[in-house]
């Protein structure tokens, strides 16, 4: 079931046990999840400061092959103590914190990638759709939500299309905020761009 590549690094393995950069490259080649998890967390255990392991592990804990929470937010958090300047660090951060449903952890991650790459546009989509699910998710937890959380989230969708003004799905976000609001007049010229 194993491809020639993941033989060879199988055979590197028995003679580099403590090799960490080996086994996250094992984890690159792997194909199956379940094989890259492995290797990722043996890259990891190995050297617990590797960036790229910790990182990697993160991203893959989140998946729905993986589906681990608690593990992919353990291992995002030390990439970014690794790299506090690591835009994807805080961004993939405050993905798993928003399936966690911790929002104000989530939009501080989000905000801080922000800070480190203000026009990234799949940074801003993250925070628009955490901040329009905001109330939702804070009265389910039963924490205080915002005191506006609509004016929060239609005010960082402005942000966002302002910095990135060719992207539909923030057009089309703020469209839809406006929608729900029944602020039909307002939802016409975002949906104007989302669709052009």
């Amino acid at each position: 079931d194993e491809d020639g590549e993941e033989l060879v690094m199988r055979a590197r393995m028995g003679t580099r046990p403590d090799d960490s950069q080996l086994y996250f490259l094992a984890g690159c080649a792997a194909a199956k999840p379940a094989t890259k998890l492995q290797y990722y967390r043996k890259a990891a255990e190995l050297e617990p400061e590797f960036y790229d392991a910790q990182f990697e592990l993160g991203r893959l804990c989140r998946t729905k092959e993986v589906n681990d929470l608690a593990a992919s937010r353990g291992a995002l958090e030390m990439a970014a103590g690794l790299r506090p300047r690591s835009f994807a660090a805080h961004a993939e951060l405050g993905k798993t914190l928003a399936a966690l449903g911790r929002t104000a952890e989530a939009d501080a991650a989000l905000r801080r990638a922000l800070e480190l790459d203000p026009s990234n546009e799949a940074a801003w989509f993250d925070l628009a759709c955490l901040l329009s699910h905001e109330p939702a998710l804070r009265q389910a937890q039963g924490a205080v939500s915002l005191p506006n959380p609509a004016a929060e989230a239609e005010k960082t969708l402005a942000d966002a299309v302002r910095r990135c003004p060719t992207s539909g799905r923030l057009w089309w976000r703020l469209a839809d905020l406006h929608w729900a609001r029944r602020a039909y007049d307002a939802a016409a010229t975002p949906l104007e761009r989302a669709l052009a």
